[in-house]
């Protein structure tokens, strides 16, 4: 789930239980929460280092993905080859921005090939040089003694560990700012880059540099022309534009950072002290030198979805499509190497899809409305994938009547107890649906408490099925974990009981859909989840 979208875990409000229950669709049974947690962990795993939108990580993501439709006998619903042939996987163009190969960090003699990450020059050009390692001062006061060295500043940027996501970004964003100061006084002073240091691996601005900055392994997705007309913007991927200096930004890692404080003499705890507790400034001499190389080459590629359909039984009804969602990708990989495995968000809302689907093409009874399943990209850099599909839908777009999305369905925050899952839109929203209605009447029957948040409403996959005026239902757990967005966020954290259960809940709701002779549809702001309508209240003269 995109950063914005977390907040803090609402008070949960149970529903009374509906009466009489209809009986459990067939097929239940048979999403069990080990193949639930298998799948997450194979999405989940190093390998796929953190599947970045349009990475080859991602792309092993999309191959799983439309391995498992394939095997369950579904049908392909992407792209039409050149053949005429459906393919399972769904393309849309984006701009890939990597280090070259003629890119490279030398310190003295030792060779860096990881451990640091680039915001590339404003106008991207590329950029060389050699010089002795100078430290500077906070805010590189002194940079007009620089002459030919390679600048270094040390920063300000503690662990984030303790800090939500939103505080982390807060800070980043700040610094950055700061840090685009520095480096104008540099460039004035005639160096051709500027090296930054971190003195912890996991410091908040590390988390943003995973969005904004280029690395040995890793890109900055922005996206393509035709995609950029659908989303009006590109998000994360806009801000290193935003961001960038005239020179460019190398930040160091931990290790790096200290070998570079060693070439110039300074323990690393003298440095901390000296920047986290306004200690004494070391002395410093220059140190080696350090060659550093930096070019980047822009290039378009493909991200893709991957979509499937299982078709309907009724003559009429098997027209008409029930959308299952949940997207497949996450952040990449930190700096310093460390993977975003994102367990939670979403290898488990995608190993959710996964065994629903399952279970639909293994039931004995058969929906009478098609089910098409839908793994979709670039979810972590805004909505991507969604949104190229709500546009170029491969099922006709009249007959999509309801979208279920999962999102994070592995674990709850720490104030969240097993059982609760968070819907949206809820009775208190005026898109409440009869969907959220079977939700709530459900729940009880497979061990669920329903809480009833709107805040994510518009921050996950299913919004641009809303967009497009097609009824969603939103499930994912209860508040936000500290793990979230962070590389801690490990397959072996979640928590296999409650995915068995929000993925058995989100099965019911789609079976109810998919055999009800009428579509699923807004019922508009109630008193409770099977209360009364709340009246519009009448606006009064001069109001807008």
């Amino acid at each position: 789930m995109p950063l914005a979208a977390q907040a803090p875990a609402p008070t949960p409000e149970s529903p009374p239980k509906a009466s009489p229950t209809k009986a459990a669709p067939p097929g239940l049974a048979t999403i069990e929460r080990e193949t639930l947690v298998a799948h997450a962990k194979a999405l989940a795993a190093d390998e796929l280092r953190g599947r970045l939108t349009a990475t080859p990580g991602q792309q092993r993501a999309a191959e799983y993905v439309a391995a498992h439709f394939a095997k369950l006998g579904l049908e392909p619903l992407g792209d039409v080859d050149a053949d005429g042939k459906r393919e399972f996987v769904q393309r849309y163009g984006v701009e890939r921005t990597s280090l070259t190969a003629e890119s490279g960090f030398k310190l003295g003699d030792d060779e860096i090939r990881a451990g640091f990450a680039v915001m590339p020059p404003r106008d991207r050009r590329p950029v060389a040089t050699v010089g002795e390692v100078v430290l500077l001062d906070n805010g590189a006061r002194d940079a007009a003694e620089l002459g030919d060295a390679v600048p270094l500043l040390l920063i300000k940027a503690r662990s984030g560990k303790g800090l939500d996501i939103n505080q982390q970004f807060g800070f980043a964003f700040s610094l950055l700012q700061r840090l685009g100061q520095a480096a104008r006084r540099v460039e004035k002073a005639g160096a051709k880059v500027l090296l930054v240091g971190l003195l912890d691996d996991d410091a908040a601005v590390a988390n943003v540099l995973n969005y904004i900055a280029v690395a040995p392994e890793k890109p900055v997705i922005k996206p393509g022309d035709a995609l950029l007309r659908v989303v009006g913007g590109d998000d994360m991927g806009g801000l290193a534009s935003m961001l960038g200096a005239k020179v460019p930004l190398v930040f160091t890692g931990k290790a790096l950072t200290e070998k570079l404080l060693a070439s110039v003499g300074v323990e690393p705890a003298a440095a901390r002290a000296w920047v986290f507790d306004e200690g004494a400034r070391p002395e410093a001499k220059r140190g080696a030198k350090a060659d550093v190389t930096i070019a980047v080459v822009t290039e378009a590629v493909d991200a893709t979805n991957v979509a499937a359909v299982l078709r309907g039984t009724d003559a009429t009804l098997a027209e008409e499509a029930v959308v299952y969602s949940a997207h497949m990708d996450h952040v990449g990989s930190r700096l310093d190497g460390e993977v975003f495995n994102g367990a939670d968000d979403n290898a488990s809302g995608s190993a959710g899809l996964l065994e629903i689907a399952e279970a639909f093409a293994t039931a004995e009874a058969k929906p009478r409305r098609s089910v098409v399943f839908l793994s979709v990209s670039g979810e972590e850099l805004g909505l991507w994938g969604s949104a190229w599909y709500a546009e170029h839908p491969t099922w006709p777009a009249d007959k999509l009547v309801a979208n279920i999305n999962t999102d994070m369905i592995g674990r709850g925050g720490p104030d969240a107890t097993l059982g609760q899952v968070m819907l949206t839109p809820s009775y208190k929203h005026p898109a409440y649906s009869s969907m959220a209605k079977i939700a709530a009447e459900a729940a009880p029957e497979v061990g669920m408490e329903l809480v009833a948040d709107d805040k994510f409403y518009e921050r996950s996959d299913h919004y641009n099925f809303v967009k497009k005026g097609i009824p969603a239902v939103f499930f994912c757990c209860a508040g936000e974990h500290e793990d979230y967005h962070q590389v801690t966020d490990h397959a072996e954290l979640l928590d296999p009981e409650q995915m068995e259960k929000t993925a058995r809940l989100a099965y019911w709701v789609g079976w109810s859909v998919a055999n009800s002779d009428a579509r699923p549809t807004v019922l508009g702001r109630h008193t409770g989840w099977f209360g009364e309508p709340v009246k519009a209240k009448k606006k009064k003269k001069g109001d807008d």
